[in-house]
């Protein structure tokens, strides 16, 4: 933005023009730019001001209304207005003491003491009071030094500080016509009257002169306990006090002439997912396309403190100060209020979403205020001073959700000091809770929320946990209006049952639990409170949001307090019936998509906004919308009014600068700020002057002229005031160009031009309207001459562009020409400020001197020649002052006459003089000057040519504070630019002249004296801090501003004034000006003994400036440490703590358990300690050791501990084993140091009855396809004290799958452990798969009534297997005896591969003899003899033939095929054979003739059918039908018949796996194997290289004389089923007592039935 005149910036009502404030480089570089003939921007952007399409204002659907909230925001333009009324002063000096007129009045009574008629001789306080409301003449004063105003007492009424020449200031106020009446103040005006005459107070608030600096706060609280306080502290806009006496010490501090206001001061107290949603935030969050959660903003929050370890608001805590707090510590010990409060507004919900803040990405900054010990809540310095803090740590939200307990509805010290601070710091928003009602006492809102430019906030409902519904104010909330009837609360926010963060550390949390989630100490997450605390809270995040939509949407980098409070206000509810403002909700509960989307219905409504303008008095801004007001019209002014004074009547009007906000209709209806009825404007009534928000707000079709609206601004009185403006409608900016021409309009290249002489010309203006200028005819003219000097026409000025002219002229006569710029001379343009409208600004005027030729003055060169052209002689006016070394400045001149004839020319010159900061015209300077000259005039010259028609001369300009005597003190000449006007003129002939303005320029001297104080003797304890001052006194020739910065060779914290910082700016020093900047080093807490004592730290603090970059000042100072003896002890069990000595813990023990308790002692000091440790049993029948470095003590034991470190008493205790449940002993342990230094922990050791196990696992079982099991291994601990009985279970497997345990332990001993096995067996051709399926595993441990489970989650993988089935074809179990001798004979075997890879491999085949040796002449073949990239599931058909020699003996014997590769053997299996019996032979076995045989075989028959009854009686079973296969797997039906026929079928093909059923052929095949080494013995594969060592079975077959692998599973009982456990026994080793397990494997699929069968035959076959 450009830095010229602007119509929106501060207006002068003495011209006809406006300016804006600017200094001198300002103009020059206006100037430079209007030269060069160049365009810049020089407003805001607008809006374009066409209506937005139907399409887009028609919206239904709610996203596409929030997607174009920040089109629908507009900077507004407006046109400046003057001449408008100015509210009028009473005369009446309105005082906490009674009101009079003091012109012809008598002022209130006052008590003798408290009377000093001359008061204003030491002090300088006096009153003065105002004709007119408007004050800029008083601030004039004090920018000159004369005065300084110290509070405005309003209705015109004011405190000042005289200036240091005091009669030169009274006798300005006694002839200045704005000046009705001044006069002294007696101290008793300074004292609140209660002090004086009804009560004796404990604390009181004291306001002081704002004029001391930070050095004289600290200066002004000693002098408090001077003068009796008990305990005083300073800040900026107020002081507090703790005293016996109010009276007594109220008449002391009264007649200092540092307070301006003592008064009682009241406790500060605390006030105590849904608001998200009733406060539009949900909405807004889940509809735009932008997003609004409170990133890149900072809330200062001054509370209890912080639970910053809380999961809501991790990472984002910028820090926990403590400086304005009671005691250091930053936690939130008690209530947790705090905590709440912030997790409110920003907390993030990351334990629970239902409980997210309002702003959940914002940062935040906290101010502990608790007291932890006793929960008291206070505050030590001002709250200007934390506000300006958080200022520093970049929050631009306060939230403050408390206030004082009593003073209610009144205008206090620290409500000014608020309001001082919005003021000067015009960017952060304070929010103030109005608090609780206790349903006892005034029920009016507590302070400083009754400050003018905060937000203050009730609490609205939200019907949580069966509350009253949303929509309503809570009766607990307090109500307004203010003592002098301003309307507070501004607005209302939910805050009842709102659930957000607990503290951790809360000892007595003020909620109750709410949400989900717990601390790790197993406290809640979450509580439920009510109150203002929690709406102040919702407030402000949804200011943060309102912030950060203005900063990112709207692109207001830095938008005002006013602008968030106007359009929070303006987006508020009304609740219920239309009847706001009122006392209860203010201006209504905010609403977030109001604020940023404002509609009607479905129709989009348009905001426009102006933000930092500002008025002077008696001049108004007019902003020009077309408005359609059927859709309703809404309008909030705020402004950050200065502070009102708190030693005025509590019910006169707070205001001090009257701001009135109007709304024309096009048919000339008016509505005035803030006259409502029934929640909204209505025509009439009188202007508002008591509070600073004004509201218009007309329902929708209440005004029903559509056109061109007006909306006014008018300042009716008080000083400059900058203003925010959010007005919100269906309607456009009604954009117009504006033409303005500014002092700079009139540019001419010599100031003093001689008649004749030829200069440069040029004229310039500007449009600073919201649209193009169209062509325009202008004129520049000399008034004086009657001429035209310049004319044209312009094509057109863009908006915020300058347009320029230049010509070159000259004068043909001297004197004044009065030369007029007009712009638009025709009146084409529609213009915002012309003739018609507005002020005209197309006109300005400028007055030349033109003087003839005969006389020049032209300044010297620096190396004393003459510039002979004009260019050289400007640059040879400008002259630079050395200050450093001269107090005068010598300019030589030269006088020269240029006429025909010898002149007597007279010379006069001004004083050095500087231009006014704001208005074009020169003032004098604050330094005191003389001026001289080397030769007094006038001066007679000869004629132009003659030796005699010039003479030099010497102006001399001193500077009369100049002084440069003392070089420790020297005060230098004042900086700026300064200006000399020199004019000579022909005595006899004045008109003929010329005129000269010298400039001198004094460069800015930063130089400061530096003086240090308090740094002898510095020392510290660890832990505490020690501070010095380094003092500043400004030597220099400006006001200048200093930099402290410290830094501690250790790193050690060091603070600088009031802040956390170590490094500060001082605030600015004046000449001459002193200030104390107080340096605190704070020394570390003792860590592993350091710092020791005696240790020294050095601090090195350097002074610089920032317009001086030589200057340097460094000061080292040393801080030693002091002696510190502290220690704590903590008593530990196995390396976890029990408990320090603050806290009594119980430890559960078995009986007869010894266990070591360790008891530390820590040194915490810095020097070494000796103590007793003494252990002290309430049962002395319990064993106790004491175990100190390897050596044993009985109960107590001496110990030495070096500073830092630790020292570990083992305390060994045993209990007796006939302790029974219950029984406990108490030990109290003490570490002392002396009888009055020691401290005791204590712990109570009881028996316990524990049940417990322990169940480890893998996390993986790798299983492979095969017959034999894949096992994994569980271990069960009993780690309790009881027997415990087990009972195991798994979840059931898919189809196919086997699954049992091998030796399910049933019971445990305390302290026992065992080994479980789980096995499983996959189905054939499983795929590989890194997880087949997941299998639970759990164990129930039970004694008595008590029950334990543990259970262990597995993945069950499937591993790459090898595994080839072969079987025998046909239903002959041995297909190969009897073979005939002499010829041959075949049988088919079936190779079929069971396992997940392809098989490629040799085939063998070899007859063995009983002891594995072959044997020869039965010429075995197979075919094929090879297989190749068999895949899972196929087959092949091998072919056995054997052809027995006739010599062959008859066996039995074994035949072995075995498939084989080159790692090992894949598949074998093992038949009987013998040859045919002998030839000729026909009895049975070829023994006894055939009719014998027949009666052997008949008798046989019979005995197989006995037999066979028999085993069909020996191997049946009870069937209950529910011990088959459990119910509800979900490969068998649920119900027991159906489950029993499941099992029982097995009538399918052997071949066919669905159900795993296993054949007769099968059962009979396994125990022919099974037998087979009862008749024979064990059988060898063929050697070879692939196979096995001869005398090995081949895989899969059972082992020799052992138990085979793979041991088939048990019944499946009702709960689980298992493997039994090996039972082998030394004498069982040569006779298995259990089947074994078939040649070939397992045979998949068996049922009970069949395991049963086959047991039997095998049992009845092998009995001894």
């Amino acid at each position: 933005m450009s830095k010229l005149s602007s119509i929106d910036g501060c207006f002068q009502k003495a011209c006809g023009f406006a300016v804006t404030m600017q200094k001198e480089n300002q103009v020059i570089l206006a100037i430079i730019l209007l030269l060069g003939v160049t365009s810049t921007p020089y407003l805001f952007d607008h809006a374009n001001n066409s209506k937005l399409s139907d399409e887009v204002m028609e919206l239904n659907n709610d996203s596409e209304q929030l997607s174009i909230a920040a089109q629908n925001w507009h900077q507004a333009s407006s046109y400046m207005i003057q001449g408008q009324e100015v509210k009028a002063l009473s005369g009446m000096l309105n005082l906490v003491h009674g009101s009079y007129d003091p012109l012809t009045n008598s002022a209130p009574y006052l008590p003798e003491d408290f009377i000093a008629n001359e008061d204003y001789l030491s002090t300088g306080l006096m009153f003065v009071q105002s004709t007119e409301y408007d004050f800029d003449w008083l601030f004039e004063l004090q920018d000159k030094s004369f005065l300084h105003v110290l509070d405005n007492l309003g209705d015109g009424n004011f405190i000042i500080r005289l200036g240091n020449n005091q009669q030169a200031t009274i006798d300005i106020l006694s002839t200045s016509d704005e000046v009705r009446w001044f006069g002294n103040i007696n101290p008793g005006y300074r004292i609140h009257p209660s002090i004086m005459y009804e009560s004796n107070y404990q604390s009181l608030a004291l306001i002081p002169s704002n004029d001391l600096g930070y050095g004289g706060y600290e200066s002004l609280a000693l002098s408090l306990t001077n003068y009796g306080a008990v305990d005083a502290w300073c800040g900026y806009t107020t002081c507090q006090v703790t005293v016996q006496d109010s009276l007594e010490f109220s008449n002391l501090a009264s007649k200092d002439g540092r307070i301006i206001w003592i008064e009682p001061v009241s406790e500060m107290v605390v006030h105590n997912a849904v608001a998200r949603a009733i406060t539009g935030v949900a909405d807004v969050e889940s509809l735009a396309t932008f997003t609004l959660d409170g990133s890149g903003e900072m809330l200062a929050i001054a509370d209890t403190g912080l639970d910053r370890d809380h999961p809501d608001i991790n990472g984002r805590v910028a820090a926990v100060y403590t400086q304005f707090g009671l005691d250091t510590s930053p936690a939130d010990t008690n209530g947790g209020h705090g905590t709440h409060v912030t997790l409110t507004a920003v907390g993030d919900g990351s334990g629970d979403t239902s409980s997210k803040g309002i702003a959940p990405s914002a940062g935040v900054t906290m101010y502990a205020l608790e007291h932890d010990p006793t929960g008291v809540f206070g505050r030590q310095g001002s709250i200007y001073d934390l506000l300006l803090d958080a200022k520093q740590k970049t929050a631009r939200i306060a939230i403050n959700a408390w206030g004082l307990n009593g003073n209610f509805g009144e205008y206090t010290a620290d409500s000014r000091s608020v309001d001082q601070f919005v003021h000067d710091e015009s960017t952060l928003l304070p929010i103030f809770s109005v608090g609780d009602t206790d349903g006892q006492g005034s029920p009016l809102i507590t302070a400083p929320a009754t400050a003018k430019n905060v937000l203050s906030v009730g609490v609205s409902t939200t019907g949580s946990l069966g509350t009253t519904p949303e929509g309503s104010v809570d009766s607990n909330s307090r109500e307004g209006f203010t003592l002098d009837n301003r309307i507070k609360p501004d607005v209302v926010a939910p805050g009842i049952e709102i659930c957000s963060g607990r503290a951790e550390e809360a000892k007595s949390p003020i909620g109750f639990a709410c949400g989900a989630g717990v601390h790790t100490d197993g406290d809640p997450l979450y509580m439920s409170v009510s109150g203002t605390s929690q709406s102040a809270s919702v407030a402000g995040g949804l200011a943060a949001l309102t912030r950060e939509f203005i900063r990112e949407q709207v692109n207001i980098a830095s938008p005002s307090a006013s602008l968030i409070k106007a359009a929070m206000i303006n987006g508020a509810d009304d609740l219920g019936a239309p009847d706001i403002p009122n006392q209860n909700e203010g201006w209504g509960q905010l609403n977030l998509e109001n604020t940023v989307m404002p509609t009607d219905g479905s129709q989009v409504l348009s905001t426009y906004f102006d933000d930092g303008k500002v008025l002077q008095p008696s001049f108004g801004l007019v902003y020009e919308l077309a408005m359609d007001p059927s859709h309703g019209i809404d309008i909030t002014l705020a402004w950050n009014d200065d502070p009102g004074s708190a030693n005025s009547p509590q019910s006169e009007a707070k205001l001090v600068n009257d701001l009135d906000l109007l709304l024309i209709a096009p048919n000339g209806d008016t509505w005035l700020g803030n006259n409502f009825a029934s929640g909204f404007s209505v025509t009439g009534g009188t202007a508002d002057s008591i509070n600073n928000v004004e509201r218009i707000s007309l329902a929708p079709a209440i005004g029903s002229t559509s056109g061109q609206w007006l909306v006014q601004i008018l300042h009716r009185g008080g000083s400059n005031q900058d203003f925010s403006v959010v007005m919100t409608a269906d309607a456009s900016l009604i954009s117009r160009p504006d033409l303005v021409a500014f002092p700079e309009s009139i540019y001419l290249s010599s100031q003093s031009p001689l008649q004749n002489d030829i200069f440069s010309l040029r004229v310039s203006w500007m449009n600073q309207g919201t649209a193009a200028a169209a062509g325009f005819h202008w004129i520049l003219e000399d008034i004086t001459e009657g001429s035209i000097l310049m004319e044209g026409d312009s094509q057109g000025v863009s908006s915020s562009q300058i347009q320029s002219e230049i010509t070159t002229r000259s004068f043909s006569t001297t004197g004044i020409h009065t030369l007029k710029l007009s712009l638009d001379t025709n009146n084409v343009l529609d213009e915002m400020n012309d003739e018609s409208s507005g002020v005209n600004n197309n006109i300005i005027e400028v007055d030349i001197e033109v003087t003839a030729l005969g006389v020049r003055v032209v300044p010297l060169n620096d190396d004393g020649s003459v510039p002979s052209l004009e260019v050289d002689r400007q640059q040879a006016a400008i002259k630079n002052f050395d200050v450093r070394n001269e107090t005068s400045i010598d300019i030589p001149i030269t006088i020269m006459n240029e006429g025909t004839g010898s002149e007597a020319v007279t010379l006069s010159y001004t004083n050095v003089q500087e231009k006014h900061p704001i208005f074009n015209y020169f003032i004098s300077p604050e330094d005191a000057w003389t001026k001289s000259v080397s030769q007094a005039s006038p001066y007679t010259l000869g004629p132009q040519g003659a030796n005699d028609d010039s003479i030099e001369l010497v102006l001399t300009f001193e500077n009369q504070y100049a002084d440069l005597s003392d070089p420790n003190t020297p005060r230098y000449a004042r900086s700026g630019t300064f200006y000399v006007d020199v004019t000579v003129a022909y005595q006899s002939l004045p008109l003929v002249s010329h005129s000269m303005r010298l400039t001198i320029i004094i460069d800015e001297v930063d130089d400061v004296k530096i003086v240090v104080s308090g740094t002898n003797g510095l020392s510290a304890l660890p832990g505490e801090s020690a501070a010095f001052a380094i003092s500043a006194l400004n030597v220099g020739n400006s006001q200048a501003q200093y930099s402290v910065e410290c830094s501690s060779e250790n790193l050690w914290q060091i603070m600088l004034g009031n802040s956390n910082s170590s490094s500060l700016d001082f605030e600015p020093l004046d000449i001459a000006n002193y200030l104390s900047m107080p340096v605190r080093i704070f020394v570390p807490p003792v860590s592993s003994g350091s710092p020791v004592a005696g240790y020294q730290d050095t601090v090195e603090c350097y002074v610089t400036s920032t317009t001086d970059q030589t200057l340097n000042y460094t000061q080292s100072v040393t801080i030693t440490v002091l002696e510190l003896s502290d220690y704590s002890t903590n008593l530990g069990l196995n390396g976890n703590d029990v408990g320090t000595n603050l806290e009594l813990r119980e430890i559960m023990i078995d009986s007869g358990e010894e266990i070591t308790l360790d008891y530390s002692v820590i040194n915490e000091g810095n020097i070494e300690i000796e103590l007793d440790v003494i252990v002290q049993p309430s049962n002395p029948s319990w064993y106790v050791e004491l175990v100190v470095d390897e050596l044993s003590y009985s109960k107590e034991v001496t110990i030495q501990v070096p500073a830092g470190e630790s020292k570990v008493v083992e305390i060994i205790v045993i209990s007796p084993t006939a302790s029974l449940e219950g029984d406990f002993n108490l030990f109290n342990i003490k570490a002392e140091v002396s009888n009055f230094d020691y401290v005791t922990n204590a712990t109570k050791l009881i028996i316990m009855d524990k049940l417990s196990i322990d169940l480890q696992s893998p996390d993986l079982i790798e299983c492979a396809i095969g017959s034999d099991y894949s096992f994994t291994d569980f271990s069960l601990t009993n780690d309790g004290n009881s027997l415990v009985d087990l009972e195991w279970s798994f979840s059931l497997p898919p189809d196919g799958w086997i699954v049992g345990f091998a030796n399910p332990v049933t019971s445990l001993e305390p302290r026992q452990s065992a080994n479980i096995s789980l096995g499983i067996i996959p189905p054939v051709n499983q795929p590989v798969v890194g997880s087949a399926f997941k299998m639970t595993v759990s164990v129930t441990a039970q004694n008595g009534d008590r029950q334990v489970v543990k259970s262990v989650l597995l993945d069950v993988s499937v591993i790459d297997s090898t595994f080839g089935n072969m079987t025998l074809d046909g239903e002959v179990l041995q297909p190969l005896l009897g073979v005939p001798k002499g010829s041959s004979q075949s049988s088919v075997v079936t190779l079929r591969n069971d396992g997940n890879t392809p098989i490629s491999g040799t085939l063998s085949i070899v007859i063995l003899d009983d002891e594995g040796m072959s044997v020869s002449g039965w010429s075995p073949k197979i075919n094929p003899n090879s297989i190749t990239m068999l895949n899972p599931g196929e087959f092949e058909s091998l072919e056995i033939t054997l052809n027995p020699s006739k010599d062959v003996s008859r066996g039995p014997y074994q035949v072995v095929v075995n498939l084989s590769n080159s790692e090992g053997i894949i598949s074998a299996i093992s038949l009987q054979t013998s040859s045919s019996p002998a030839d000729g032979n026909s009895g049975l076995f070829n023994i006894v003739p055939w009719y014998i045989s027949v009666v052997i075989l008949v008798s046989l028959a019979i005995v197989l059918v006995v037999v066979s009854r028999r085993m069909k009686s020996s191997g049946s079973f009870n069937d209950d039908g529910t011990e088959l296969i459990a119910a509800n797997a979900h490969t068998t039906p649920g119900d027991v018949g159906g489950r029993r026929d499941k099992v029982l079928d097995i009538g399918m093909a052997s071949d066919d796996m669905t159900s795993g059923e296993v054949s007769q052929d099968e059962i009979a095949a396994a125990l022919a194997q099974s037998m087979g080494s009862q008749f024979s013995q064990p059988i060898t594969p063929v050697p070879s290289a692939a196979v096995p060592p001869l005398g090995m079975p081949p895989a899969g077959m059972p082992p020799i004389n052992q138990l085979p692998q793979g041991m088939p599973p048990a019944l499946p009982q009702k709960t689980i089923p298992s493997i039994p456990p090996p039972p082998i026994t030394p004498q069982q080793a040569n006779q298995p007592s259990i089947p074994p397990l078939p040649a070939t494997g397992l045979p998949p699929g068996w049922t009970i039935e069949q395991w049963n069968a086959y047991g039997h035959m095998w049992i009845k076959k092998n009995q001894p």
